[in-house]
């Protein structure tokens, strides 16, 4: 069954969660200039939970990745579904809490940023 908008704060919310993981992405591609390849966002609808047919069109797409030259595949979400569902995957899952970037000033949304990716780097 698709998820269903209960009201116009579930659109605000993955609106901000989409502008957040931006952030964080465009961040990355800043501190890692020139090593890292950012592929186009990965589309689905949105569930009660992740089905099986979702998590094989997404390890499809990661095993086209992994024939290519690349180290390491990092996948960002704010969808905590995907924390189980990844485990199945040939990729490593980066998850970000679902909290707005308007909810928190520069500063924290920074900080917040260095301390995900000091664990990316280890």
């Amino acid at each position: 069954m698709p998820y269903s908008f209960n009201s116009d704060q579930d659109l605000l919310q993955l609106s901000s969660q989409k502008e957040l993981i931006q952030l964080y992405i465009s961040q990355i591609e800043s501190e890692l200039k020139g090593r890292v390849f950012s592929l186009p966002e990965y589309y689905y609808l949105k569930q009660d939970k992740i089905l099986d047919e979702e998590k094989e069109r997404l390890k499809g797409f990661i095993s086209h990745i992994n024939q290519q030259p690349f180290e390491y595949i990092f996948l960002i979400t704010s969808d905590s579904k995907w924390r189980k569902a990844s485990r199945d995957l040939d990729a490593e899952l980066v998850w970000l809490p679902g909290f707005s970037s308007t909810e928190m000033n520069q500063e924290e949304t920074q900080n917040s940023f260095n301390l995900k990716f000091k664990r990316l780097k280890c």
